[in-house]
């Protein structure tokens, strides 16, 4: 009897429900285990595993290494999901194991199979083990779930999800799978077998009146007066995910799309403030505008559970609402209501929908973010007008929402939302818009987003929109300290995917990797098909020096929105970073396209990289200059060719002009080679970077 062992990645993979799907659908069963087959015959060999045998509608498979399971299971559920709707879970965990006569065994294999058992459709769990071997690639998201005491298995295992988008990381305290059945009896104790008869069902007719007493209260709670009938989710588990769409626009020109998107968004924003419950984010929410697609294809899509739906019609100075909470599992509706109020009432209204939601999902609200509201229903409607505008980015289209914030304040001066969200449009326009030779211009915007950051604040300090204009207001004065602080602040007041970006780049910026990433992520997770939140988590990457990884996720961006210029400004960044100039030249030339400056692309796509940064600086001097040139970005093209004297001119150009973007000389890589240069300490400390580093260290 030949015997042999080894170590290995164990993966445990198998079709949920599939016993289920044989006994209503047979034929379709057939060709999900078919495709099933395929997809592990093809992908595991391509990722270098062993298929060892199939069990059914299960199969176990071994692996080199920890990364080249998870990978692989990555590609798996991608095709499964994706391509062919087959709800596969998976289950790692690397250990040793014995083979005999083709057969495999040991408790390592055990514990894969145990793993797997707790599984999600679509998603992969894997055990610390597996973890401890794929921390160091950013490209692999996960959480933990917690630990868990598996049958025949002697010690605790923490099992982790993968998150990354499009993963559901299923919540640790609902999982069922093969766990230790939990002791009745005191350690040492010695119990017949008619007293564990006895006492079993003495605990188990104690276990049910408490149920039918608890349930019963739940039924009296959740019965509308008057209404007969049964609970409808009696028993189960109640839903803690969500998404908002978009309320469709019922006007009949179609003109009031601002309105339902800004309904959507401050629903989004209010219900984000309930930590037990998962609110997706509004970039992967609002995919589905103006698309006919069923509503349990959203939530399946979106891995939620329940979906809000409404509409939104406005005729003078009335508004009709109508809002519809969904269970995606079958359709149905948990709860629906309408509303016909005055303009003045709409915030009312949002605290309503964001307030029945609570009820029928019985979750508690932790944070109050609602920020006070405008007295006028006008000054609200140019607000979300200018806040719908300003989120593209666009340059003409920031041109615009600064007008329409300039609008809500004329008829409502104490607006404070609409001041933050002013104070961040004219400093869009001061940092990365504006020319650099309309030096005046530039000045002006950043003078008055400092100027409306300080109103704002003091209009309202629980906006976390002002928090965000002060921190912008605090690096325009080099005060890195307190611009942190509010970076802080805006992220404890409204957690959401904005406010995790900017304190992810800032942190990033001044070195805090650790804590960036893991802020970058948690921004993915939330809304996975956000582009600024995918660029966010790029940057992040690029400023460590991990530019592989960094073109990955940027690619993504490019493969969603061919046209989002800044995705193709950071990959040029990376390949010059991986020393791929040519490669850093088509990126940028693609980006100079999309912003429709055709001459610097030619120019970009026809010469050498030395000579296609000269032309970038020279039109950077004029009228036409590229969008975010300035004297900081000249710093960098001079930092590509190790020109010390040329990078410190600019920077200390940079700074008379008070850049913020000057923060980049401590993390960003291409100033590395200056660190040795007398020159760069004295130019850290003017720029006040010593100060925080003293902050940190006391801290």
């Amino acid at each position: 009897m030949s015997q042999n062992r080894q170590l290995a990645a164990i993966l445990f993979a198998d079709i949920a429900g599939y016993t289920a799907m044989m006994q209503h659908h047979e034929e379709d069963a057939m060709q999900k285990l078919r495709h099933f087959k395929e997809e592990l015959t093809e992908k595991v060999m391509a990722s270098g595993g062993s298929i060892i045998q199939y069990y059914g509608d299960g199969c176990l498979i071994t692996f080199l290494n920890a990364l080249d399971a998870v990978e692989c299971a990555k590609k798996l559920q991608e095709a499964f999901t994706i391509e062919h709707n087959i709800p596969v879970r998976i289950g790692i965990h690397v250990g040793e194991f014995l083979i005999e006569e083709g057969n495999i065994f040991g408790d390592s294999v055990n514990i894969a199979s145990r793993i797997q058992s707790m599984g999600v459709p679509g998603g992969v769990l894997f055990s610390d083990t597996v973890k401890n071997q794929i921390k160091n690639k950013p490209d692999l998201l996960f959480k933990s779930l917690g630990q868990f005491e598996f049958k025949n298995v002697d010690e605790k295992i923490e099992v982790f999800a993968l998150a990354n988008p499009g993963f559901p990381v299923p919540d640790g305290s609902s999982l069922v799978g093969k766990f230790k059945e939990p002791k009745t009896e005191r350690p040492g104790q010695a119990v017949s077998k008619g007293t564990i008869n006895k006492r079993s069902l003495l605990l188990a007719l104690a276990v049910l009146i408490v149920i039918i007493s608890i349930s019963f209260l739940i039924f009296q709670k959740a019965k509308p007066p008057g209404e007969s009938g049964i609970v409808k989710d009696f028993g189960q588990t109640l839903p803690r995910s969500i998404a908002v769409l978009p309320f469709a626009d019922m006007s009949p020109d179609k003109s009031q799309e601002y309105l339902g998107d800004g309904l959507a968004d401050d629903i989004i924003s209010a219900l984000s403030g309930i930590d037990s419950l998962v609110v997706i984010g509004r970039t992967s929410s609002f995919q589905f505008k103006g698309k006919n697609i069923d509503l349990r294809e959203i939530g399946e899509k979106l891995g939620v559970e329940t979906v809000l739906e409404g509409s939104v019609q406005k005729g003078g100075n009335i508004i009709r609402i109508t809002a519809q909470l969904i269970n995606v599992k079958d359709g149905s509706h948990i709860w629906s209501q309408k509303w016909d109020r005055d303009m003045n009432d709409l915030f009312k209204v949002q605290d309503e929908i964001a307030n029945g939601i609570k009820e029928k999902l019985q979750v508690s609200m932790i944070r109050d973010r609602r920020t006070s509201a405008p007295s006028n229903a006008a000054a609200y409607e140019d607000f979300l007008k200018g806040r719908r505008l300003l989120l593209t980015g666009l340059p003409e289209n920031v041109v615009q929402s600064r007008d329409y914030f300039l609008n809500a304040l004329d008829k409502d001066p104490a607006f404070a939302d609409a001041t933050a969200f002013l104070s961040l449009a004219y400093w869009r326009l001061g940092t990365f818009i504006y020319p650099a030779v309309e030096e005046d211009r530039r000045k002006k915007a950043l003078d008055s987003s400092s100027k409306f950051a300080r109103k704002a604040i003091s209009l309202d300090e629980r906006s976390a929109a002002a928090h965000l204009a002060m921190a912008s207001y605090y690096m325009y004065n080099y005060d890195w300290i307190n611009a942190e602080k509010e970076y802080r602040r805006a992220h404890e007041l409204g957690p959401g995917t904005v406010e995790k970006n900017f304190l992810a780049e800032f942190l990033s910026d001044m070195g805090e990797y650790e804590e960036a990433v893991k802020l970058a992520k948690e921004a993915l997770l939330i809304d996975p098909l956000d582009l600024n939140s995918m660029l966010t988590y790029a940057v992040v990457l690029k400023k460590k020096g991990y530019y592989k990884e960094a073109i990955h996720e940027l690619e993504k961006i490019t493969r969603i929105d061919s046209n989002f210029m800044k995705a193709y400004g950071q990959l040029g960044h990376c390949y010059v970073g991986l020393n791929k100039p040519d490669e850093a030249l088509k990126s940028w030339a693609h980006q100079h396209e999309a912003y429709g400056n055709n001459e610097l692309a030619a120019i970009y796509r026809k010469s050498d990289f030395r000579t296609a940064m000269q032309a970038w600086i020279k039109q950077s001097t004029t009228r036409d200059a590229p969008i975010s040139s300035g004297e900081y970005t000249i710093a960098i093209i001079y930092s590509y060719f190790k020109d010390k004297d040329n990078t410190f001119k600019y920077l200390e150009l940079a700074a008379e002009k008070k850049l913020p973007t000057v923060i980049g000389v401590k993390a960003e890589k291409s100033f590395d080679f200056l660190k040795d240069d007398p020159r760069y300490k004295a130019y850290y400390r003017k720029i006040g970077l010593n100060r925080y580093d003293e902050y940190k260290k006391n801290q």
